[in-house]
């Protein structure tokens, strides 16, 4: 969903004789402020409403875009991530070898969300060793 929406101005409102209200003329769903007694009181409860709603959704989304890094997947799994996803992602920093890295790999594929892929798909063995060390330990700390 876009962050950006329609403001509702008084100008927007249209008057209906049948109800004695004004209503929104570009939003005809039952919302707060899309009928009102007067334009700018409906204009100001619909924006108000409308600010409302947009954060509790930012609030409450996760991450959705691709992650592009070892560091920020560790962020995510730390913040949101079970005991199985940071179990996975810690199977990864603790990896020996390439052939270690590639079985925690496939052991992340079960577990971790399809957003994460490109970070140990197409991200280097290498990479996972610029993730700072205090990051790794608040994952090591989920753990415990």
């Amino acid at each position: 969903m876009s962050k950006l929406y329609r403001v509702a101005l008084p100008g927007d409102y249209v008057y209906n004789p049948e109800t004695c209200l004004w209503e929104l003329s570009f939003d005809k769903r039952p919302v707060a402020g899309a009928q009102a007694a007067s334009p700018e009181e409906g204009a100001t409860k619909y924006n108000a409403e409308r600010q409302k709603f947009m954060a509790a959704v930012s609030a409450s989304r996760l991450p959705g875009e691709p992650v592009f890094s070892f560091t920020e997947m560790t962020e995510w799994v730390v913040e949101y991530g079970t005991a199985d996803q940071c179990q996975a992602v810690l199977l990864m920093f603790d990896a020996k070898d390439k052939a270690e890295f590639d079985f925690a790999v496939r052991e992340g594929l079960r577990v971790l969300p399809p957003y994460l892929d490109f970070v140990y798909f197409f991200g280097q063995y290498t990479d996972r060793m610029c993730v700072l060390v205090s990051l790794r330990e608040r994952l090591r700390l989920r753990l415990s």
